[in-house]
């Protein structure tokens, strides 16, 4: 009866001893999960291309890395293969971020994506000071025989081209990035370092406003 009292109380003793290590043990693999949730989540977010129409939009799920088309939903289900790299799991099309946290991504070993801070999918109305400080008229730089007129109606700003009267009507994303959705033609306003606002449309025409 002593023996069998002794092997119990033996028994309990190394389970005492387990214990921790197996509650270390799952502490370790929850560290580790949490650790690569974080380091993958430092690459969400949207990425336009060059033509500054098109996105591809990076997120996790399921402690995995996505990316998704913008303009046509389509999802790639992404795997690691390098601090900053990655391969699509079935096309295995490669991509390669920057830095960690990343400003760009090149895919395809050939398209440089540019990070932005900004949903591109989302629309709003343009706060009438900004509608104000946007409209006016505006001359191309370095050809001031061009011109185009903003001006702001039914909550968006609209285009319009002095050489054709043509109406060019712009959905608003932000206080600066601006889209006309049937012509997939982005608009950006920025003040520049002479404190002129400017247009930049067209791709990468830059159109003065007149003061």
């Amino acid at each position: 009866m002593k023996r069998i009292r002794k092997q119990i109380l033996v028994i309990a003793a190394l389970v005492g001893l387990c214990g921790p290590h197996v509650a270390m043990g799952d502490k370790s693999r929850d560290n580790d999960f949490t650790q690569e949730q974080t380091s993958l989540q430092q690459f969400e977010g949207f990425y336009r291309f060059p033509n500054r129409v098109a996105y591809i939009q990076f997120d996790v799920v399921n402690n995995q890395l996505r990316a998704r088309q913008v303009w046509d939903g389509r999802q790639y289900e992404l795997k690691k293969t390098g601090e900053l790299t990655f391969e699509s799991v079935e096309e295995q099309y490669k991509l390669a971020f920057d830095a960690a946290p990343p400003t760009e991504v090149k895919i395809l070993d050939r398209v440089d994506l540019t990070k932005v801070d900004f949903d591109p999918e989302q629309r709003k109305s343009v706060p009438p000071l900004l509608a104000k400080l946007y409209a006016g008229s505006y001359h191309r730089e370095g050809n001031e025989k061009f011109e185009i007129k903003v001006i702001s109606d039914g909550g968006n700003l609209v285009l319009i081209q002095g050489w054709d009267s043509k109406r060019i009507e712009l959905a608003c994303i932000t206080d600066q990035e601006f889209i006309n959705q049937e012509a997939a033609m982005p608009v950006t306003f920025f003040i520049d370092s002479d404190q002129k606002i400017v247009m930049r449309c067209f791709e990468s025409d830059r159109w003065i406003k007149v003061e």
